[in-house]
């Protein structure tokens, strides 16, 4: 079978006139963008209202709960038992931070000093630490995750109305 070459590709006729051609191209009419905000009353707001009216759940077996509780009528006798579990996991998460920040410390040579690093070079163009370092990520990831557990366990506490 042969490629097909310039003689060989059929013509195509268009069939509009060249001169009509950059007029396709070009736009006349601007678009005019309405914008549509959740506070008005149309119907798409209202399905959006609706939706996001939240269901609590039992965080053990997902069964409802009481407004504003995070356990069940079934579990609740466990709240402590959770919120000791809550806290044993967000105590882990600080003693690994804990860890990856004297890591920090001691690579800057000065333990006792905050940890100054910003992953970056300096303006005069002096390597700081590596662009890949990484337990800088490590201890930021660390940092974010130590944070969000300790939110989870203050709403569960708060919410479960406990004397911790």
């Amino acid at each position: 079978m042969s490629r097909p070459t310039l003689e060989r590709v059929p013509k195509v006729r268009l069939l509009i006139p060249a001169k009509d051609i950059p007029s396709l191209f070009a736009t006349t009419v601007r678009a005019s963008v309405k914008k549509s905000f959740a506070g008005k009353n149309n119907a798409m707001s209202a399905f959006l209202s609706a939706g996001a009216k939240l269901v609590a759940k039992c965080i053990i077996c997902k069964n409802k709960t009481a407004p504003g509780k995070m356990l069940c009528s079934d579990h609740e006798n466990l709240d402590a038992v959770v919120a000791a579990e809550k806290q044993a996991a967000m105590e882990k998460l600080g003693e690994d931070y804990n860890l990856l920040d004297s890591s920090c410390r001691s690579c800057q040579g000065n333990i006792a000093r905050e940890v100054l690093c910003t992953n970056l070079y300096s303006s005069d163009g002096k390597l700081l630490i590596s662009r890949d370092c990484g337990v800088y990520f490590k201890r930021m990831r660390a940092v974010a995750e130590f944070e969000e557990a300790r939110e989870d366990f203050e709403e569960f506490v708060s919410a479960q109305k406990l004397d911790w």
